[in-house]
């Protein structure tokens, strides 16, 4: 095997145990809150943009309006979203965090942010973190292709 294949096949390995683990732990902090770990890729979606419809929620995770609903409902029982109806088009939903019950989970990652920055991310050069941040990039929208094509919106 040439060292590029090996190469290559620890990266994979070692891809999906992160990727595995990953998943795992955000099963463990959704949990905290009584949502799974889907309901807490919405809240995440949220941290990022904010607000958002209900639909662009349901264009976002592949589910259906009425799916949708449902992760709405349990992110209203846990504090973490209202969920209003847009006084423009009274059709939309717009769903916002609730700041104050977020920083709990936003606690519940500290101790992992502060170990990746002190046991992983001080270790790389300046040029190579940039270098990892471009496969991230990079791999998001190779994963958004594939999601796309599997949920038949390609």
């Amino acid at each position: 095997m040439d060292r590029r294949t090996s190469i290559l096949g620890s990266i994979r390995k070692h891809g999906r145990e992160q990727s595995r683990l990953s998943v795992l732990f955000r099963e463990l902090v959704a949990r905290r809150f009584g949502i799974s770990a889907a309901d807490g890729e919405c809240v995440d979606f949220l941290m990022e943009v904010g607000s958002a419809t209900a639909g662009d929620l349901a264009k976002l995770t592949g589910l259906t309006s009425g799916a949708i609903t449902g992760v709405i409902g349990r992110l209203k029982k846990a504090g973490l979203v209202t969920a209003k109806r847009d006084p423009q088009d009274r059709r939309r939903v717009v769903v916002r965090l609730i700041e104050e019950r977020l920083k709990k989970g936003v606690a519940l990652y500290a101790s992992y942010l502060k170990a990746a920055d002190k046991q992983v991310y001080s270790r790389y050069s300046i040029g190579e973190l940039e270098t990892i941040a471009g496969y991230h990039r990079r791999m998001r929208a190779v994963l958004s292709r594939e999601i796309k094509k599997l949920s038949g919106n390609h």
